[in-house]
């Protein structure tokens, strides 16, 4: 690896962990982006110099997130992983499910409301999140998914 992608794999290790994730899973996102094929644990654990145990938690959590596919190869018991092909769509999805779920919970605070500036503080983080969700979904519809 050279410096620019080291770099590259050090910068999404911040970005993730800025937005609550382990820089360890930004770190990995970064290498599977980089890497033309998929990688093994085994691989990703020499590349990142970070233990197999890490690397295998943090591949599981960004093929949840939609971001990493898991990958078997005819004749290797061994699990591979590689960055999603539809990574965009897959994200956005996981983030139109996320406002979907914020929604149903900021109405669940809603009906207890009974003051006035109670009642407007969950009106402004509604319209926020329905207009954050209008956005997301044209996002999708614009990329030919959902």
């Amino acid at each position: 690896m050279d410096k620019e992608e080291n770099r590259f794999i050090e910068l999404m290790g911040r970005h993730m962990e800025e937005e609550g994730m382990p820089r360890i899973a930004g770190r990995l996102m970064a290498a599977l982006m980089l890497n033309a094929e998929p990688s093994s644990l085994d691989d990703l654990t020499e590349q990142l110099k970070v233990s197999k145990a890490s690397i295998s938690s943090n591949a599981r959590m960004l093929e949840t997130w939609g971001i990493a596919e898991r990958v078997t190869l005819a004749g290797d018991r061994r699990d591979f992983y590689g960055i999603s092909e539809n990574v965009v769509e897959r994200v956005l999805l996981k983030q139109i499910e996320r406002n979907r779920l914020m929604l149903q919970r900021l109405e669940v605070g809603r009906s207890t409301a009974r003051h006035k500036v109670v009642i407007d503080r969950f009106e402004t983080l509604t319209n926020f999140v329905n207009g954050a969700l209008t956005h997301l979904e044209k996002a999708v519809a614009g990329r030919g998914a959902a």
